[in-house]
């Protein structure tokens, strides 16, 4: 399955395919989570798609959702072609909603 960006003209409507598969791993499975990529199509035949770090609200759900899962970050260009980093160091300050609200 294909999960792509819902991209809305209300920008704050709009939801990225991480969203799509992390509900879609997590109703697939009670297994956690234990690691996450993001991928940006290219339209380049030799590399079809292009690692890309999560954007903030994907952080957020991740942290939320598998706080113990690591994040495939960008490739390099000299060095290992990928780094693994845990979601706990892309978002070491989360949102915690307060119990009964924001009030």
């Amino acid at each position: 399955m294909k999960l792509t960006n819902l991209v809305s003209n209300l920008g704050a409507a709009s939801s990225c395919a991480e969203q799509a598969a992390l509900a879609t791993a997590l109703q697939a499975t009670t297994s956690p989570i234990t690691l996450a990529v993001s991928l940006r199509a290219t339209f380049d035949q030799a590399s079809r798609n292009e690692v890309i770090p999560p954007c903030g609200r994907c952080r957020e759900l991740l942290l939320e959702y598998a706080p113990s899962a690591d994040v495939v970050l960008e490739a390099r260009t000299c060095g290992p072609p990928f780094t693994i980093a845990p979601i706990t160091e892309l978002l070491p300050f989360p949102f915690h909603r307060r119990k009964g609200g924001h009030g």
